[in-house]
This record gives C-alpha cells, structure tokens and sequence, in this order.
C-alpha cells in the first residue's frame, strides 16, 4: 500500500448507497441531515445500476444500502437483486418502521445478506434520539426478518445516554436471541451543540470500549463489535495484523477502502462527512477516486496536532467527522481520543492544507 512514504490509492472495498434522501424519522443525531441540501428527486433505478456497475468494475466486493431510510425507495428489492447477481454482498441499514412481513421477505427473496436494524439502547434512550414510539417498531422489524430467513444486526450508538446500560442493553438481546451486536459512537452534526454535550469524550468513552471489550468476553456466542477507529488503541492483535500493511481491518477507512454515494451520484468518503469529491454520473470514477485532493489527503493521513504526532497515526486515524465536528477542521485530533496529551487544545496547532 505504501510507496515512497505514500499510499497509493486502493480499491473501495466497501461503499454505501444512500439510495433514498427521504426518511420517515428525524433523528435528533443524524448526519445526514446535516449535509449540504441534495437533490430531492431520487436517481432512478437503471442510475443505480450504472453506479453498482462502475463501483464492481473498480474492485468493490461489498455495499451496504442505507439512506434517508432504504425501505422508502421503491425498487429496493430490485437494488438487492442486482447486486447480488453482480456478486456484491449486499447488506442493508433501516430503522425499521415500515418493515412488514412482506417486506422482509421480498428482501430476503432478493438476497440480501445482512440487514441492521439501529436500536440505541434501552426504550427510553433509543426514544429520545429517534422520537416516541420508535422502539417497538424496531423489535419488530427484527422478528419480521428473523422470520424471513433473515440475518440480522443491532448497531447501537453510544453517548452519554446510554453507556451506562450498555451491560443491560446487551443482556437484553440475548433474552430476544439476538447475537450481532454493533455499536458506534455518537458524532454530532456540524453544529449540533445539543447533540455536543451527549457526546462521549475521551475518559468515558474508554471506559465504554472497556464495557464491550469485556462483554464480548462474556458472551461468546455473540458477535459483538465495534465500528470505531479508536479500538485500535483497545487490542494488539489489531495492532499487530494491520501495523505496516493498512489493510481493512482497523481504523478509519473514510476515502480508503470505503466511500459513499449520495441520492445524487456524489461520492464522499464517509457517511458523515459533507464532502463531494465528485459525480459518478458526470465524471470518470479513476478521476474522483486517483486524483481527488481530499481523497488522497484521507489515505495519506495528513492529519496534524496529537494525531499528526501519534505513533498509531498509521493504524488508526481517529475519526475525522469527530475532528470536523469538534474542531471546525477534518484534519484536527479525534476528540474522543484518550491518548492526546492533557489540556492541549487543538487551537495551539495550524492545520496544515490540503494540496
């Protein structure tokens, strides 16, 4: 991967296809509604099919449909279908309100391979981030697809809301049987005060990793992880598969091994960053992902500050929506990071720029 101290620009082994800007919610912690206004016409099927096409071409092996909420676009299943007749493994994000039986099984009929369903703890925790009467339609989504043949996964975001229940949180869902688990840190939108001060910072947030790290080792038979950067610093045996190689197996894989596509066909490099490095349908996809200067500055790790200075810069990142959000900058230090050094703020520091 590196060549003269450089990386050079790998494959987009994994992206996500926000295929829909419509939404049934209004998450008081969403990103995607923080990013600059889209196009509110979604693109058509046979659009989508030119992108999955472009995508396969270029080497990416996985999506994952997300957007808006995905069971609001009409030709899902056919989404489904078409990439799993191109040989993608085809998993699937949603809140779970409009999933029905017949749903879940059309979608398990057109392969899907996975689907997460988002429940951030607990009913009064999960209530306040995504409004009244949001919880049990999400149980109930689960055993609409359980039932279908359906695998299936919680992803949990985790803030000052809920770290605390973690251990309940998940003994819960043994007591339903559900073994996948994820779980996700809180990043506020660019803005978000509110969701600012809900947001773990570096001593709580260790402790919460501390919290899933020993649950895993308390329940074997689950699959529980972690969608963080951070846990790099966590367990060795990351460290020690991905030291030197920067292969997709740990830290932030924004621009890398992963990108996102909007409604529209922009391509970003992260779900939560409102960068558009280009247009899928008006550019050639070598242009964007070769050529594109914020791209190439993600794999290249130009970060400054602690994290410029760390030692795991390499293996880990930190998250970059977390630095744009706290800090104003993408490439600041990872707020959430307890390894910076103690009342040093990333003010003292001058960004370097991209180019």
């Amino acid at each position: 991967m590196f060549k003269n101290g450089k990386v050079r620009s790998p494959r987009p082994l994994l992206a996500v296809l926000e295929l829909t800007s419509k939404c049934n919610l209004s998450c008081r912690h969403c990103s995607f509604f923080g990013l600059p206004r889209l196009q509110s016409r979604d693109m058509s099927f046979r659009q989508w099919k030119r992108i999955i096409d472009i995508l396969v071409d270029n080497g990416c092996e996985r999506v994952t449909l997300s957007g808006g909420e995905p069971t609001l676009y009409r030709r899902l299943p056919d989404i489904i279908a078409y990439c799993s007749r191109k040989g993608l493994y085809t998993a699937m994000t949603t809140n779970g309100i409009a999933m029905t039986r017949s749903l879940a099984a059309k979608l398990v009929e057109a392969g899907v391979d996975y689907v997460q369903v988002s429940l951030d703890g607990l009913m009064k925790q999960h209530e306040t981030l995504r409004g009244s009467g949001t919880y049990e339609p999400a149980l109930r989504a689960l055993k609409f697809l359980s039932d279908a043949g359906a695998r299936v996964c919680i992803l949990c975001v985790i803030s000052t809301l809920n770290d605390r229940s973690i251990p309940e949180f998940v003994a819960m869902l043994q007591s339903l049987n559900i073994r996948n688990i994820g779980f996700e840190r809180l990043t506020p939108p660019v803005g978000s005060d509110r969701m600012m001060q809900i947001a773990l910072r570096p001593a709580r947030l260790k402790r919460a990793l501390q919290t899933i790290y020993s649950l895993k080792k308390e329940y074997p038979e689950a699959r529980i992880s972690l969608n963080e950067p951070l846990k790099v610093h966590m367990d060795a045996r990351i460290r020690q598969a991905i030291r030197g190689k920067r292969t997709p197996s740990g830290g932030c894989f924004a621009g890398g091994f992963a990108c996102v596509i909007s409604p529209n066909g922009d391509l970003r490099p992260c779900t939560r960053l409102p960068f558009n490095a280009g247009n899928l349908l008006k550019m050639n996809f070598n242009t964007i992902w070769n050529e594109n200067d914020l791209l190439n500055a993600l794999r290249n790790r130009r970060m400054w500050g602690p994290c410029g200075a760390c030692r795991h810069r390499d293996i880990c990142g930190g998250c970059r929506a977390e630095a744009l959000s706290s800090y104003g900058d993408l490439f600041a230090c990872d707020p959430g990071c307890w390894l910076q050094p103690k009342r040093r703020s990333n003010a003292k520091f001058k960004s370097a720029q991209i180019g």
